[in-house]
């Protein structure tokens, strides 16, 4: 079972997207330089024949990169040598790496598709923990004629890192701006939607609207604008603007406790929207 496409951004510069179903993937991206290369995300780990799909892109070393430590972008990180994700996140991996729960955010992620399931399970990437390097703010992965700079982008996990290639004009979101067309704060874990609101405003003042994002669901950037649609979805939230907010759907299981209230609102003038804890805005 063949389940990743690639895109071909630039000579260097590839998306790899891992099928889960038609409707969702898990993308990561290849950034080759002249010595190494780097791959940020790697799924879920549902082949071990990721590895092997990257070493027929480029045959230099490969680091790995991780944005945040959710299953769906640390799954497969244990099939590389060197790893770096923020210690912040660590609290993340045991349940993120346990396989029952990689498993069943599969099943559920798929519309429960019984065959991939049966493959992951025999399939899948073992990587019930791994040893990773802490990302700082400012760190630069210098590739030879690629550099990758880290950027703190904290709401969806409290180290949530973006990795920016400033000179090529793009950078490697996950799901820290948004996942698809919206922000996930929903769970315990995330931060305020006041907190997340100023991390990525600090992050449009430092890459502008001409740099190209690319999320960690998708093989398009987001489009042009996106940022600031969503930071007026935030101030909206803020000015109490929400009565025509509804109750927000999770991706995989449903989370409950009495410190969420997840609702998600619809900006006004744009497709995107915010899903958010009602119970967490400041």
């Amino acid at each position: 079972m063949n389940i990743f496409e690639t895109k071909k951004i630039y000579d260097n510069f590839y998306l790899i997207a891992e099928r889960i179903s038609p409707k969702m993937i898990c993308s990561m991206g290849l950034i080759i330089g002249d010595k190494k290369a780097a791959i940020v995300d790697t799924g879920f780990g549902v082949t071990g024949a990721l590895r092997k799909h990257v070493e027929t892109l480029t045959d230099k070393p490969v680091i790995c990169l991780l944005t945040h430590g959710d299953p769906d972008h640390a799954g497969g990180a244990a099939l590389f040598d060197t790893i770096y994700m923020s210690v912040l996140d660590g609290e993340l991996l045991p349940n993120a790496l346990n396989a029952d729960k990689r498993i069943s955010d599969v099943y559920l992620g798929s519309h429960r598709n019984q065959e991939l399931v049966e493959y992951m399970k025999t399939h899948m990437v073992s990587n019930e923990s791994f040893q990773h390097q802490d990302i700082h703010e400012g760190d630069l992965f210098d590739l030879g004629g690629v550099k990758l700079e880290a950027f703190p982008l904290p709401g969806h996990s409290k180290g949530s890192f973006c990795f920016l290639n400033r000179k090529g004009g793009y950078a490697l979101t996950g799901d820290s701006v948004a996942a698809i067309s919206y922000p996930m704060l929903l769970l315990p874990r995330c931060t305020s939607l006041v907190a997340y609101a100023k991390a990525l405003q600090n992050f449009y003042d430092a890459t502008g609207e001409k740099m190209f994002l690319y999320s960690g669901h998708l093989l398009d950037p987001f489009p042009h604008g996106f940022i600031p649609d969503v930071l007026r979805g935030c101030e909206e939230i803020f000015a109490g603007d929400t009565e025509n907010d509804r109750p927000a759907t999770f991706p995989f299981e449903k989370v409950i406790g009495e410190g969420l209230k997840p609702m998600e609102h619809f900006i006004s003038g744009s497709q995107a929207s915010v899903r958010y804890n009602a119970k967490r805005i400041y």
